[in-house]
């Protein structure tokens, strides 16, 4: 297998599925890192403080993302659930967390990968 350069972000499923290595950029050609931000309205924290508090506290790396992230894309398209609870019984840390229920019972966007938040009001 010969080596090739792509353009990926951090997490990625790809990450998990390859043997992916991000390249030095001594020359700051990409410039700094994207950050992942939490925006909500005055007063949301307060509205859905149990919420607000996991955002604020979110407890996963990049390397624990794209390895989720490599189950949901390995399922089988309308599957994507079956992936996210693979992923959580192999991952000791999730399993025995009590939020673990909750978090899995996310209804995920089958498009986007990623799970949905419904309005709080």
């Amino acid at each position: 297998m010969q080596p090739i350069v792509v353009t990926l972000w951090q997490p990625h499923w790809a990450f998990d599925r390859f043997p992916l290595k991000v390249l030095d950029d001594p020359q700051g050609a990409w410039e700094a890192p994207d950050q992942v931000q939490t925006i909500a309205p005055k007063g949301w924290s307060t509205a859905g403080s149990e919420l607000a508090g996991w955002l604020k506290n979110f407890p996963l790396t990049s390397d624990q993302i794209s390895s989720m992230l490599g189950k949901v894309q390995g399922a089988d398209k309308g599957n994507e659930q079956a992936g996210v609870q693979q992923w959580i019984s192999e991952t000791s840390r999730w399993s025995t967390r009590g939020s673990a229920e909750r978090t899995a019972d996310l209804p995920l966007d089958t498009d986007l990968r990623r799970p949905l938040i419904g309005d709080l009001d």
